[in-house]
């Protein structure tokens, strides 16, 4: 099978950015409209919540720790998202550390059916 011939994937971004979600097609994705299960919604608000509680008033970080901390942290859910997504779907993830390259990530294990029923309606387009 050459290039041309791949299903094109949908690219879901994961980055905090006051949409009050961390996930993003061409718009923030409400949690509630994800079907995501429960603990990955969980563990991305806390995400989100650390991203917000580490920087200073002039958005930068409050060390190169919690910089580091974040970036490991999602690039594990971003991995945990695509895992939840399957193979139509690849999760893009930028840290926002200085010289920090972006990454897709794809599902490497069995879906979760009602998240990717989910996923399919919000990215259908209009």
């Amino acid at each position: 099978m050459n290039a041309s011939e791949m299903p094109q994937r949908t690219v879901v971004r994961l980055f905090p950015d006051y949409g009050d979600t961390v996930l993003w097609l061409d718009v923030p994705i409400e949690y509630s409209l994800t079907g995501l299960t429960e603990g990955l919604v969980h563990e991305l608000r806390n995400w989100e919540q650390f991203y917000y509680d580490s920087l200073t008033r002039d958005f930068t970080w409050k060390s190169t720790e919690r910089a580091a901390k974040y970036t490991v942290e999602g690039q594990r859910l971003a991995q945990r998202v695509a895992d939840e997504l399957g193979d139509g779907y690849e999760v893009d993830f930028k840290p926002y550390e200085e010289n920090a390259r972006a990454h897709r990530f794809r599902g490497t294990k069995a879906p979760n059916a009602t998240a990717v029923a989910a996923f399919d309606a919000l990215a259908e387009p209009e």
